[in-house]
């Protein structure tokens, strides 16, 4: 296989992070999501790897003779270098390039930065500017701060599987890793924002995230009620606790339809499109409160009728009358649909081999600065002497400052439009 060498830091791709240059040392599906949103923004994101390989190369499906498939979507774009976590601290070459980052993103647990000699104390005075986006099941501090975790145990301990399901039934995750990846999201969104403080002030600083964190942020409406009213939120199966109708709905053909008929106007037409238009007026039914005291009348108001019709001639339906309302799309169903397609919402990358495959695209769409499509994923360590060879250039790169700019201190109206 032919290695490819790009010159670094890469801006080809463009993207608002371009020039950005992020060292990535992450062994969790939260660590590399974090570095791969940043990537899929154009970011230069150098993974350093560990000799065996990160361990999620060998987890999950994978086409013969690659790594898994899920990790060479995560991991696009990115340059890979093989080295012990040691090496930051004693090898020069690696030493230079710490010093050089903007940001180091890792997810090892406390304490495995300080064994290795790679304090924040100790980053801070090699690179003042640095950012670091800790990521741990349980956040840097703290008496559970050593504890073991992952997606699971973050969604049981934060609360969120114990509302997830129904109430005869033992609580459930929710099988996409939610914690992992809103973890990955708000770390990453505080990585940017002392990112942007940085540039201000010339100083960088921790972010520190706890898996458990990011799923019980997502809660304000179970922390608040518990803590005004003592009530215990419980499992309400596909229910919503705060909306009626909002429910997953069976069809005559075997299909299944999402609703969401929050708020007076949205109920109105949700009656309208189920021909119920007096519905409103019904006292059971007239305003959120009461369609919460008759959530089974409600629910079975709207059931009903969708169990009578097929599902695309429902979905059809409450698209025409302004409904909130969709089919429950499979996998195939979706990259199928033409809104995903128009959107470009799915992706086609080159696998090592040279195979397409299918992923989710860069998420936001940013207008100004888009990037190009990325690369495909590294191999192990494919990057290492392209890294090295680049570390004086990536030293001397330029540095925009928010105090470079001439309007940075000017009054708002000065600004103009």
């Amino acid at each position: 296989m032919t290695v490819e060498v790009f010159a670094l830091p890469d801006d080809s791709r463009g993207g608002a992070l371009a020039g950005v240059v992020v060292l990535e040392i992450a062994q969790t599906p939260a660590g590399e999501l974090a570095g791969g949103l940043l990537a899929d923004l154009g970011a230069t994101v150098i993974k350093l790897e560990p000799p065996e390989g990160s361990p999620l190369r060998r987890r999950g499906p994978a086409l013969p003779g690659e790594d898994a498939l899920a990790f060479q979507s995560e991991n696009r774009g990115k340059y890979s270098v093989r080295a012990d976590l040691g090496a930051l601290a004693t090898e020069p070459w690696l030493a230079r390039l710490l010093a050089t980052a903007d940001a180091l993103i890792e997810d090892l647990g406390p304490g495995r930065l300080e064994a290795a000699g790679l304090a924040p104390e100790t980053l801070e005075q090699r690179n003042p500017r640095l950012v670091t986006l800790r990521i741990s099941p349980f956040g840097q501090t703290g008496p559970l701060a050593a504890e073991p975790g992952d997606d699971r145990i973050a969604q049981a301990f934060s609360g969120v599987q114990f509302v997830t399901g129904f109430p005869d039934r033992p609580p459930l995750p929710v099988t996409v890793p939610l914690a992992e990846s809103w973890t990955a999201i708000l770390g990453g969104s505080g990585l940017l924002m002392a990112l942007f403080h940085a540039r201000r002030s010339g100083r960088g600083q921790v972010v520190d995230i706890g898996l458990y964190q990011a799923a019980l942020r997502m809660q304000e409406e179970v922390v608040v009620r518990y803590d005004r009213t003592g009530t215990v939120a419980a499992r309400l199966g596909t229910e919503s606790p705060i909306v009626v109708p909002a429910n997953v709905y069976p069809t005559r053909d075997g299909g299944w339809i999402a609703v969401s008929g929050a708020g007076d106007q949205p109920f109105a037409r949700l009656c309208e499109a189920i021909e119920a238009p007096d519905a409103p007026k019904d006292w059971r039914f007239a305003t959120p409160a009461a369609r919460l005291q008759n959530r089974v009348a409600s629910d079975a108001l709207v059931g009903d009728w969708i169990a009578k019709h097929d599902q695309a001639d429902v979905e059809a339906r409450f698209a025409d009358f302004g409904v909130a309302g969709t089919a429950v799309r499979s996998a195939d169903d979706i990259l199928a649909d033409a809104h995903v397609k128009a959107r470009e919402s799915v992706v086609a990358l080159t696998s090592t081999s040279g195979q397409e495959l299918l992923a989710p695209a860069a998420v936001p769409k940013l207008t100004r600065t888009p990037a190009a499509p990325p690369r495909r994923a590294p191999t192990l360590g494919e990057h290492t002497d392209a890294v090295r060879s680049a570390i004086e250039r990536m030293g001397a790169r330029s540095r925009v400052d928010a105090t470079d700019r001439p309007w940075a201190d000017a009054p708002a109206e000065a600004w103009g439009p």
